[in-house]
């Protein structure tokens, strides 16, 4: 069967593909085939195998047969081509359920009989393996898991296509050769995916069995035949070692993300999509914290490119938005929603690119257009789109949330170098990911000088602005900033705001509060309903604000740009992602998937070779 090249673009991100796999009945036999040995010539074996465990453990299979009062069908094929009868509600005798479930084992044992779902949970258990299947319905990528109860569990990798056909999935710069089997006298040179690394919602047998709670015995998975011993004991030193080194880089990489700032949770959702790592966030802080060390709970935030047209930055920026659009759309729990955007600008200040009438992201932001002179309170140009707004005290735990559905640890620690968190988990560490923004000044093994605090003041009040505006400058000097933005599911109204340089006070400054609050009344006078205060002047009325708190954050920047790169820190590789100054969320997914692949060419490439993977 021919297999189109981009139905799992998701595969082609972790540095998958589809292989093209044949035989439609025979199909998912000779997938797991091509999986354990490279190729497909084994699949009848592994049929075999496969019904003789389910018939030696029928009083659990047999509980997955439906029966009528006219026979019997099991329903568990999802494929066009499969036919289905009308179940009667009446109740099958159990010597109905016995003839019928040993009937479909009498037909499964044949060549061309399609498996599916049960007969990979059996495949599970009588081969020692964890198998993940990805399947596309309606234009998405889903995961199913299916989980064996042995302690040691190499990764089966499939993909489904159409409800039709199944494939075996292969590495894109990897030779295939397969895994050596997981009951050979070589099980113990590999290691697994984490259990938490398993789908949430696994299979549709395993989780029938958890809920029918069944106290049946643990099934027992079958041992190898002398014959099985011998094929392996006679394969040659070069192929395995080949063998150990792809299930090595594909199924051991143990990655401490250090620091849970949107950066660092942002990669680290990222990674976890490849069933390959095994992932744990080490920081200070975590969501839920609010420290003037921890910048990511202070942040606006929102999606306001600065980002010169034509650089990295920018490139970081345009990829993010796909993700921050798709949240707002698709995910209001992520504290991530739409909001209608105006930028006013005076015409000296189009260096910046957020300022400029015809910017880069016109492009991708939509209902880009230009006000009327009507329309734009004095300035020489305003521009209005529809854009995002987070709310950071939701945003945050839900990528925590996220990240741990897909397997990833978080734990608490302080490190005074960066190679103390390679540790971190328990065990040596494959890599640790720098997230540590302005820690990395003073971080040993990083010390970047390049890196530096630039303050910032907010107020978050109770009033609603019903709009996101900014203006391209104030009239109270170059480190003041005028912006108003309204977070979702009743987060409040950010107002602010100022960019100091170089300036490491945590406290807020009372006067500049004033300033902060008068100009966004004046920017946004919905804030207080149009009131001025009783003065008529447009700047005050800010007695009407009602104020939840000040707050004070660093940001940090990286005077010489965001650092995206890999190095070798005491013997241990280090991904860097740090610097990202005030635009950190805006930027994340961008960078984040910049690190997914400096990740894959340290564990994937060649790099990846000077050492054995360890978990």
């Amino acid at each position: 069967m021919g297999i189109p090249k981009n139905e799992f673009p998701v595969l082609r991100a972790l540095g998958l593909c589809a292989g093209d796999t044949t035989g439609y009945g025979d199909c998912l036999f000779r997938a797991l085939s091509d999986q354990l040995y490279g190729d497909e010539s084994h699949h009848h074996e592994i049929r075999a195998r496969v019904v003789e465990h389910m018939r030696e453990n029928a009083n659990i299979y047999r509980n997955f047969t439906a029966v009528d009062a006219g026979g019997a069908i099991r329903r568990n094929a999802r494929r066009s081509t499969a036919s289905y009868r009308i179940i009667s509600s009446e109740m099958p005798s159990e010597e109905e359920i016995d003839q019928r479930f040993y009937d479909n084992l009498n037909v499964m044992a044949k060549a061309g009989t399609y498996g599916d779902h049960l007969e990979i949970q059996a495949f599970c258990e009588t081969y020692g393996v964890d198998v993940k299947v990805y399947q596309k319905e309606n234009g998405e990528i889903t995961l199913e898991g299916f989980r064996t109860m042995a302690e040691k569990k190499p990764l089966v990798l499939l993909a489904y296509h159409n409800y039709e056909h199944y494939s075996s999935i292969h590495s894109l710069t990897i030779p295939h050769t397969g895994i050596i089997h997981p009951n050979s006298d070589t099980a113990d040179e590999y290691t697994s995916a984490s259990d938490s690394q398993q789908s949430s919602a696994g299979g549709a047998c395993l989780q029938r069995l958890q809920r029918l709670r069944l106290s049946q015995p643990k099934p027992r998975p079958l041992s190898l035949t002398m014959k099985d011993r011998r094929k392996l004991k006679g394969r040659s030193r070069k192929l395995m070692s080949r063998s150990r080194m792809q299930l090595e880089r594909m199924a051991a990489g143990l990655e401490p993300i250090h620091a849970a700032g949107v950066s660092g949770l942002t990669t680290a959702l990222l990674l976890s999509q490849n069933p390959a790592y095994r992932i744990t966030v080490v920081a200070k802080y975590m969501p839920g914290d609010y420290d003037i060390e921890y910048a990511s709970p202070w942040a606006g935030a929102n999606y306001l490119p600065v980002s010169a047209a034509g650089t990295s930055a920018a490139d970081h920026d345009r990829n993010t938005w796909p993700e921050l659009a798709k949240l707002a759309r698709d995910s209001p729990e992520s504290g991530v929603h739409f909001q209608d955007t105006i930028i006013y600008s005076h015409a000296d200040d189009t260096a910046n690119e957020l300022c400029k009438p015809d910017p880069w992201f016109a492009a991708i932001l939509p209902n880009f257009h230009l006000l009327p002179p009507s329309q734009r309170r004095g300035y020489d140009h305003a521009t209005a789109f529809t854009s995002v707004c987070i709310n950071t005290s939701i945003y945050l735990p839900y990528l925590v949330s996220r990240c741990a559905a897909a397997g990833v640890q978080f734990r608490r620690a302080v490190f005074a170098h960066i190679a103390d968190a390679a540790r971190a988990a328990g065990r040596p560490a494959d890599l640790v990911v720098n997230c540590t923004g302005l820690a990395s000044l003073k971080l040993g093994g990083v010390a970047d000088k390049a890196m530096m605090p630039v303050r910032g003041q907010t107020v978050l009040v109770r009033n609603e602005a019903g709009v996101m505006a900014a203006t391209s400058r104030t009239g109270d000097g170059v480190e003041e900033m005028c912006y108003v933005m309204q977070r979702a599911v009743g987060g409040g109204t950010l107002i602010g705001g100022c960019a100091q340089p170089g300036n490491w006070d945590a406290q807020f400054d009372p006067n500049l509060a004033n300033r902060i609050m008068q100009r966004a009344v004046a920017l946004c006078p919905a804030l207080t309903g149009g009131r001025d205060g009783g003065n008529g002047s447009s700047g005050g009325g800010i007695e009407h604000l009602s104020i939840i708190r000040h707050q004070v954050g660093l940001r940090p920047l990286r005077t010489s740009g965001v650092r995206l790169e890999k190095e070798r820190i005491e013997g241990v590789w280090t991904v860097h992602n740090y610097g990202h100054g005030g635009y950190g969320y805006q930027s994340s997914y961008g960078c984040a998937q910049v690190v997914v692949g400096l990740v894959g060419e340290v564990l994937g490439g060649r790099e990846g070779r000077e050492g054995r993977a360890r978990l």
